[in-house]
C-alpha cells in the first residue's frame, strides 16, 4: 500500500514507470544545464510536491507554483531583513506571523499555501540560504514547473487522443 491508502503498482508497472522516467529526468537535467539553470533541485522539488502531494492536479498547478515562488521570496526576506537591523527583524517576524495566521485561516490560498511553507523551509536551510541565490532558485522552480507541467499536459492529451481513437463498444443487444 502507498502512504495515501491506494494500492501500490505491481512490480512490472513500477519497472515500466522507472524506465519511462529515466529519459525524462535525463532530459530535464541536460536541457536545464544547457540553458544555464543553476538550481535544478528547486524544479525537482516543485515537481515532487505537485505530483506527489497534489497528484499533478491541474487545479493545484498555479497555487503550487505561486506558493513555491512566494516561499523562495520569503526565504530571501529571512536572509535580507535581519541585516537591516532591529526594525528588519521585527518586520520579518510580523510578516511570518501574519502569513502563518493566514495559512491557518485558509486565506489567499492561491499564494499562501503549503507550497510556500515547503519552499520557505527548504530555502532557509543554512546550506541553501547561505548561497543567497534566491533569484536562481526561483528560476529553477519556474523551469521545473514548465518542464513537468508540459509533460503532464502532453501525457493527458495523449491519453485523451488514445481514448478517442479506441473503438466504440458494441451496442448491447
Amino acid at each position: 500500500m502507498s502512504s495515501e491508502g491506494q494500492a501500490a503498482p505491481g512490480a512490472l508497472k513500477a519497472a515500466i514507470i522507472v524506465v519511462v522516467l529515466i529519459p525524462l529526468v535525463a532530459g530535464y537535467m541536460v536541457l536545464g544545464s544547457t540553458i544555464g539553470i543553476v538550481h535544478l533541485w528547486s524544479g525537482f522539488l516543485f515537481t515532487l510536491y505537485w505530483s506527489a502531494i497534489h497528484h499533478a492536479s491541474p487545479a493545484a498547478y498555479w497555487p503550487d507554483l505561486l506558493g513555491a515562488l512566494m516561499g523562495v521570496g520569503y526565504a530571501f526576506l529571512c536572509h535580507w531583513l535581519p541585516m537591516q537591523g532591529t526594525a528588519g527583524g521585527i518586520a520579518l517576524l510580523a510578516i511570518l506571523c501574519v502569513t502563518t495566521w493566514m495559512l491557518i485561516r485558509g486565506m489567499l490560498p492561491l499564494i499562501i499555501n503549503l507550497g510556500l511553507m515547503l519552499f520557505l523551509t527548504v530555502c532557509t536551510i543554512p546550506m541553501v540560504g547561505a548561497s543567497n541565490d534566491h533569484l536562481n532558485i526561483a528560476i529553477g522552480v519556474v523551469y521545473g514547473a514548465a518542464y513537468s507541467g508540459l509533460l503532464f499536459l502532453a501525457a493527458t492529451n495523449l491519453g485523451k487522443l488514445r481514448a478517442n481513437r479506441a473503438p466504440a463498444p458494441a451496442p448491447a443487444e
